[in-house]
């Protein structure tokens, strides 16, 4: 990839935003974007016609369902496309997956905003029961280690993967600290402060498939969880005398 190198970055949710800031910012000169309806199949194969994209970079919102994603895989494959990223979601036609590398990761966050999430459900409910005065909060009880990112590092991690490269393949984007939801559950005691119990529910997991880390392909994460998701409850407290995550309220 070279600073020349077309880039099509599909989607305008806060991921695809800031990675389209980050790429400019570095000096990528050509990133393309569009407003057009995603559905309707003659504009999307007059702009790939028109722009010839050597990279795409998939819409990570959930707005964009796995027919879109299709549609896009298959005008990247028609229009000579070298690369194009996606992100959880395993499925494609063998067909393709040479063309294809697949970005996981479990939860992202910044300096005002979480995901809806399990973390954030854990944030939640503990700031109400310290208010509230509730003896114990439920917590699952998962085990699987996380993959939890500050947004900074996820859209570095993109762009490091995108220099990368195109074997076709699945890359873990960890951040080496092996957490899981017990882990954080007892981390986000401590930074609340709040003084119940914790009493664990148990969950099913899906065993997760075999992936390569991006640890192992020359990146690191440089935000700490602990460090970062304190400022981050500290600040709104602070800030805003009320507490909200995801557009929950808790007054």
């Amino acid at each position: 990839m070279t600073k020349e190198t077309k880039i099509y970055v599909v989607g305008q949710d806060i991921i695809s935003k800031d990675l389209t800031y980050k790429l400019q910012k570095q000096g990528y000169k050509n990133i393309l974007t569009t407003d057009y309806n995603p559905y309707d199949k003659q504009k999307l194969k007059e702009f790939f016609i028109k722009n010839k994209p050597e990279i795409v970079v998939l819409d990570p919102s959930k707005d964009v369902d796995g027919y879109l994603q299709n549609r896009y895989i298959f005008s990247g494959h028609l229009n000579q496309v070298k690369r194009i990223i996606k992100f959880n979601n395993f499925m494609h036609q063998k067909e393709y997956s040479k063309l294809i590398t697949n970005i996981h990761y479990d939860v992202f966050y910044t300096d005002s905003y979480l995901e809806e999430n399990p973390i954030s459900e854990i944030v939640r409910t503990m700031h109400e029961a310290k208010i509230y005065g509730d003896m114990y909060v439920g917590v699952e009880s998962g085990l699987q280690p996380l993959n939890i990112l500050f947004l900074d590092d996820l859209t570095d991690a993109i762009v490091h993967i995108m220099k990368l490269e195109n074997k076709g393949r699945t890359i873990n984007v960890d951040n080496c600290c092996e957490m899981n939801l017990r882990n954080v559950a007892y981390i986000l005691k401590d930074i609340i402060k709040y003084e119940g119990d914790l009493r664990y529910e148990d969950v099913d997991e899906e065993e997760k498939k075999p992936m390569i880390s991006i640890n192992d392909l020359g990146w690191k994460a440089r935000y700490n969880f602990e460090t970062t998701i304190r400022k981050i409850y500290n600040r709104l407290i602070d800030k805003h005398k009320y507490f909200m995550v995801s557009n929950i309220i808790v007054n």
